[in-house]
């Protein structure tokens, strides 16, 4: 009784990406990343047959040098978090979890990559232009894998003392200044549904909302700090 021969994996296609970036794709549905003009280049050719050794070296040095290099480019448009450099280098191909490791320390190591700066910068855009309060701001660090204790962090600093109140007034004054609606309770309702959206706390609208049914909200404001980008 003979095995049956499985037939070598080949290279299917040869794409390319930025700089020396390059990117295969095999027979088997597999996607590697490696650079150009270094040793891996050999495999940049569609019909190639790959051995299992070539397979490993694509897995494993090939795709550190590329990884990092596409890495690199990756941050440099913007901040990044490290699970969002994670993805992205898993969606390229790499699947090696110590060569995506080795990617991120490196990138950590060199000052690249730092999730309480990318916290902080991601914090600074979302209260500056979104007028997102506190719990938004949790919610969207979260998404981006930033520890709990860093977020804890940078919304304390973002929203210290009174700064939630504040802010969260100022924003409902514009709301309502834009209102032709002469119903407090429609107008109450409506400001209560956009605080809460941009996450603020729910005794701080709760406030504001009393506030607007008892009719002592003007709906004049100076110098609004917020564009409502709706």
């Amino acid at each position: 009784m003979t095995s049956e021969v499985v037939p070598a994996e080949e290279v299917a296609s040869v794409k390319r990406k930025s700089g020396r970036l390059r990117k295969i794709i095999t027979t088997g549905e597999r996607t590697f990343l490696l650079l150009d003009k270094t040793p891996a280049a050999r495999f940049l050719e569609e019909g190639l047959a790959l051995s299992p050794d070539d397979i490993e070296e694509l897995e494993g040095t090939a795709a550190m040098e590329a990884g990092l290099v596409f890495a690199c480019g990756f941050l440099a448009r913007r901040e990044r978090s490290e699970k969002q450099v994670r993805k992205a280098l898993r969606d390229e191909g790499l699947e090696n979890p110590e060569v995506i490791d080795y990617i991120v320390d490196t990138l950590r190591q060199k000052g690249y990559l730092d999730d309480r700066r990318f916290a902080s910068e991601l914090s600074g855009y979302l209260t500056g232009f979104r007028g997102a309060g506190p719990g938004l701001v949790r919610m969207r660090l979260a998404e981006a894998g930033i520890s709990s204790g860093i977020i804890d962090d940078v919304v304390d600093n973002a929203f210290s003392g009174e700064e939630e109140k504040r802010v969260a007034l100022k924003l409902a004054e514009d709301r309502v200044s834009r209102m032709r609606e002469t119903d407090l309770r429609r107008v109450a309702s409506r400001v209560r549904g956009y605080l809460l959206r941009r996450g603020y706390s729910g005794a701080i609208v709760s406030d504001i909302c009393c506030d607007i049914l008892r009719g002592g909200f003007s709906g004049e404001q100076d110098e609004p700090r917020y564009t409502d980008s709706r």
